[in-house]
């Protein structure tokens, strides 16, 4: 049941059929008691629609470490149910999404739970939340969540102090200025010892005492108080002798922790090891031990690449591969007489390099294979990347000729596949360039989150060594990871040895790479329309249609003024005559009203350009310094992808048209005002070019506008600058 402080329908005949046995406020505060627990009391002729529901809570901690279930489960809620009113059913699954690495999702889970909280659960909840706003990098927003006035009126816990405690440690760590380190550093290690008296000395708030000496220089102290742990925790570890049924992993991190306060490396690393051993895929774990070690081993003078050896994280993988020969391909490439060997070579080396998380397609062969194997690990996050839709693929790359014994397992890997990416939304063109499309987003996601998990990316194809690939091919994957310097590993179908291993690939092709990174058609206005890759804009002016006839004069002068502006400086001054556009690094602009189309031939224009127009808006005095009835805000969206370009018969101005159009303008009004979000495509090409300048960071899976879709979107800012 919703736990509220108004009695529902259910509490109310109770309350009615308890009337002179027990006093209703009586019943209403046992209510609340067995609320708390998750525990629900509903109306008879409700029972059975509640019991359907309580079927799938359970699954939660059941679910031991599969990222890709939980995703599913949350994915696949349906918010009528019973359960999904519950606040104890959000935090159940927000806590495990933490575990595992995954803080976005569950800031998510933890927003969506607060709308049916109050009380404790609220508590709970708001925790929750800030953890994982921190775990994001969002640390701003994590103190803003803390000091909601309500929290004020309920009652604090050591998890508060604690979170309370981390937050001020990051905004420390994070400064520059050491006069605001040692501030932060100090109100951090404050909270933490309020927490560890309160507690009577538990060992991981007293750790974190210890440490907080460390990283402020008094080490004779952190010392001192690690001894006191390291004994606390040996008396601990003796007392839990069934490791199954107690979680140790922060029992012996912590061991790790007071072993390095007290400048016993040897012990630390024992400790840290075996902490690792017993993760699992419990990566979060993993990613917040990792973040401690690094900040601790600096302060001591050792090196950071410790933390790799002590508490190695699983990696990921780029994979790329042949499809298994069809029965009238003449010159053999993948017999399918070799799949069991391949498997068992893509097993070893999923072993041997302890990856864990992938991004790759879903074609019949190797890709099914790999994505098996891996699959087959607890704790897996497959990634996979469709260049257009199922069923589409389904019969272009998965089904071989006549033989569709691949296809069922094609859509076992999807459903448990923890995203699924469908590129395009048709099938664009006739000839590769929709792979070489998805290719470069499979390489891009891996880029992302090697770097969310702070682990090391390698690539893996099943690839028979001939550079004479198609376009979006094995070949051409190859040798891009390699011109960006991601180690490759080949296993080579067509060896017949009996034991296959994958071996290290050296160099790319003699040939000069090229990838589709410039992407723009050409000089000529009569260029013949084709499929390009650009990047678009939209943009649109929050509150335009409030503003009052005398002031749409001012907002072309003023508003439309300065995008003109911001055009020149993004592109040649002096061909910015129409007839140029063509020529320029912005060949598409066009606007409406208020509202703002431009396309791009490159990724990193596109983002600086709206970097750029967001702080010019963000920054101009529009009511103080122009006479505006009220300051102006801009929401701008980004997306990349294939599209028609050609000359408007009408205007004879260029203009791009095509889905992936679409796409782009349905994601800027989901965009709050005076900041910019950008779709997974853009997010995945801008970190497969290696853009610096800029940086986006997934804010959620958002609702696109008019029932387009959900999809990952990120919200793009300047380096070094915080949300």
């Amino acid at each position: 049941m919703e736990n509220t402080s108004e009695p529902n329908d259910a509490v109310q005949r109770l309350i009615q059929d308890l009337q002179g046995i027990v006093e209703p406020s009586q019943v209403q505060a046992i209510v609340d008691a067995i609320g708390k627990h998750g525990y629900g009391i509903v109306l008879p002729e409700q029972s059975q629609e509640f019991l359907r529901g309580q079927r799938t809570v359970p699954k939660i901690p059941a679910i031991s470490n599969s990222v890709s279930e939980l995703l599913q489960l949350w994915q696949s809620r349906n918010p009528l149910e019973m359960e999904w009113s519950q606040p104890q059913s959000y935090a159940l699954l927000a806590k495990r999404f933490i575990d595992l690495g995954v803080p976005y999702t569950a800031r998510e889970v933890a927003e969506a739970g607060l709308l049916h909280a109050n009380g404790q659960s609220r508590l709970e909840l708001t925790q929750l939340l800030g953890l994982a706003l921190g775990r994001c990098g969002l640390v701003d927003d994590a103190s803003r969540v803390l000091s909601d006035p309500e929290l004020a009126l309920l009652s604090c816990n050591e998890e508060m102090r604690g979170l309370e405690a981390a937050l001020q440690k990051q905004l420390g760590l994070r400064a520059s200025n050491p006069d605001t380190r040692s501030r932060h550093l100090r109100a951090s290690l404050a909270l933490y010892e309020a927490a560890w008296k309160a507690t009577d000395g538990t060992f991981w708030t007293g750790i974190n005492v210890a440490s907080l000496h460390l990283l402020l220089g008094d080490h004779a102290q952190s010392a001192a108080i690690a001894k006191q742990i390291e004994t606390d925790c040996i008396a601990e570890n003796q007392r839990l002798q069934d490791p199954e049924n107690s979680d140790l992993y922060w029992l012996w991190a912590t061991l790790g922790e007071a072993m390095l306060n007290q400048g016993k490396l040897e012990e630390a690393e024992a400790w840290y090891r075996r902490a690792a051993g017993i993760a699992g895929g419990r990566v979060g774990h993993l990613n917040s031990s990792r973040r401690q070690l690094r900040c601790l081993l600096k302060a001591i003078g050792q090196a950071e690449s410790l933390v790799d050896i002590w508490l190695p994280i699983p990696g990921v993988a780029i994979f790329a591969g042949h499809r298994i020969d069809s029965r009238s391909r003449a010159d053999e490439r993948f017999a399918p007489e070799r799949e069991a060997n391949v498997k068992e070579a893509i097993m070893k080396w999923l072993t041997q390099n302890n990856v864990r998380s992938c991004v790759c397609s879903a074609a019949n062969g190797s890709d099914i294979l790999f994505l098996e194997s891996l699959q087959s690990f607890a704790g897996s996050d497959t990634r996979i990347v469709l260049p257009f839709p199922e069923d589409k693929f389904i019969e272009e790359s998965v089904k071989n000729g006549a033989d569709e014994s691949w296809v069922p397992r094609f859509r076992e890997v999807l459903r448990r596949a923890s995203r699924v990416t469908v590129a395009s939304s048709e099938r664009l063109g006739s000839d590769d360039q929709p792979f070489e499309y998805a290719n470069r987003i499979i390489v891009g996601q891996g880029r992302i989150l090697a770097n969310e998990l702070q682990t090391s990316l390698s690539a893996l194809a099943v690839w028979n060594g001939n550079r004479n690939g198609a376009v979006g091919g094995t070949a051409m994957m190859v040798d891009g990871l390699l011109h960006q310097g991601v180690p490759v590993y080949a296993i080579n179908p067509s060896d017949h040895a009996t034991d296959l291993c994958a071996r290290t690939v050296v160099q790319p092709s003699n040939s000069s790479f090229a990838t589709n990174k410039d992407i723009s058609p050409g000089t000529s206005e009569s260029a013949t329309p084709s499929m390009q890759l650009k990047a678009m804009l939209f943009a649109d002016v929050e509150g335009f249609s409030k503003l009052p006839d005398l002031e749409v004069k001012l907002f072309i002068e003023h508003f439309l003024g300065r995008v003109a502006s911001c055009l020149t400086r993004h592109a040649s001054e002096h061909l910015n005559a129409p007839q140029s556009w063509y020529r320029t690094p912005i060949p598409v602009r066009e606007t409406w009203g208020d509202g703002l189309y431009f396309a791009f031939n490159e990724i990193k224009t596109a983002g600086d350009f709206a970097l750029d127009l967001c702080r010019l808006v963000r920054e101009t005095k529009w009511r103080e310094d122009l006479g505006f009835s009220h300051d102006l805000k801009i929401r701008i969206a980004l997306h990349a992808g294939p599209v028609h370009l050609s000359t408007d018969p009408i205007t004879g101005l260029p203009k791009c048209t095509g889905t992936h159009v679409s796409r782009a303008a349905r994601l800027e009004p989901k965009t709050p005002p005076n900041s910019v979000y950008a779709s997974d495509a853009f997010a995945s090409l801008a970190s497969e070019e290696g853009i610096t300048e800029f940086k986006c960071e997934f804010v959620k899976l958002l609702d696109w506008a008019k029932h387009f879709g959900t999809y990952p979107t990120y919200v793009v800012t300047e380096n070094g600058e915080q949300q």
